[in-house]
């Protein structure tokens, strides 16, 4: 087996690089971002610019703790938080996200939380490689990632397991709780 020579590690992004992350890809989108859903009824216009520059960095503060750091997954949050404006094609709404059902994770039992770490700390990988880093055999292993893939918690590329992007953050708090996972 070879590929696991040299490790990377990459640190989770600070909440101002996410929160510019998202500003940019909307200026490279070209569309003008409203925050206006996430505000309760304010009736002073002063109050209300107040509040929504709140909102856009309390949104930015969820967003981060949500997704841990982890830019692709800030991304695909907020990509699922954003609804066309029906009154004009260049802006779009934000709402809130949802985030995975963790419950579905306190489910599974140890196999598959097995592989799921040995995803997470390899990035990914393919069936046989999880039989051999797990010394678990393939057909448990095809079977499990199999359930996991219904699940929606694991995608495949080709012949490499990945955990989703909007997975990826639950995952890492769930295998972490069960002393799976290190920091």
């Amino acid at each position: 087996l070879t590929g696991f020579r040299h490790k990377f590690e990459l640190k989770p992004w600070p909440e101002d690089k996410i929160r510019d992350l998202i500003q940019r890809r909307a200026e490279a989108g070209g569309v003008v971002v409203v925050y206006d859903d996430l505000l309760s009824e304010t009736r002073d216009l002063v109050a209300r610019r107040e509040a929504v520059s709140e909102t856009q960095e309390n949104y930015a503060r969820l967003l981060w703790d949500a997704c841990l750091g982890i830019p692709r997954t800030a991304l695909h949050y907020w990509k699922r938080s954003l609804v066309p404006d029906p009154k004009d094609p260049n802006r779009v709404r934000v709402r809130l996200f949802r985030s995975p059902d963790v419950g579905a994770l306190d489910d599974l039992g140890y196999v598959p939380l097995f592989l799921l770490a040995s995803l997470v700390v390899h990035e990914s990988l393919t069936t046989r490689e999880l039989a051999v880093v797990t010394r678990y055999p393939s057909r448990l292993c095809r079977l499990q990632m199999a359930r996991l893939e219904s699940l929606g918690v694991v995608q495949r590329d080709g012949i490499r397991w990945w955990p989703t992007p909007y997975w990826q953050p639950a995952i890492y708090r769930q295998l972490k709780r069960r002393n799976l996972l290190s920091d």
